[in-house]
């Protein structure tokens, strides 16, 4: 608690943003996410995320060994594992889940830095529980050491996602 109140005042001392402003600029509350038809497979492009875009992974197709995996039940642990595309290597200083609460977003946990050596190599972040515990409409968001944020949106925790 007393570290959340330092952040508050660091926030509001430095007149910086915080996770939840920029994702409100990115998603409009209460809006469902209409599922798009995957264009053609000779015609898909990079999945490169765009800063300012909140990814919605669909389960309908797959990035790949370098993207995005949300791998609710690991076989190491049998804990939520989330795996980041290579673009990230070494510069993610943080991957939290956060709950949509109404139209807030509320900090659910922040995921321990595991590894990059395996999958691709990709950066891998652990969580204490199953995809499940986590329920619907979680947000996966990743601070970077520039200070920029990435975010992916998980309909369903106990889903896996790619």
């Amino acid at each position: 608690m007393k570290s959340f109140i330092v952040f508050v005042l660091l926030v509001l001392l430095c007149g910086c943003s915080t996770i939840q402003d920029q994702i409100d600029d990115w998603v409009e509350p209460d809006v469902p996410v209409e599922p798009v038809e995957p264009d053609p497979p000779d015609s898909q492009p990079e999945p490169t995320p765009i800063p300012g875009q909140v990814i919605v992974p669909d389960g309908s197709q797959m990035d790949g060994p370098g993207g995005f995996l949300w791998k609710p039940v690991s076989e190491r642990l049998g804990s939520l594992v989330c795996l980041f595309p290579q673009e990230y290597i070494g510069i993610i200083t943080k991957a939290d889940l956060y709950r949509k609460v109404g139209t807030a977003l509320e900090l659910v946990e922040t995921g321990i830095f595991w590894t990059r050596d395996y999958n691709g190599p990709r950066d891998h972040w652990r969580y204490v529980n199953p995809g499940a515990h986590y329920g619907q409409n979680v947000y996966v968001v990743i601070t970077l050491q520039d200070g920029s944020v990435r975010a992916w949106f998980i309909p369903e925790g106990a889903t896996r996602w790619d």
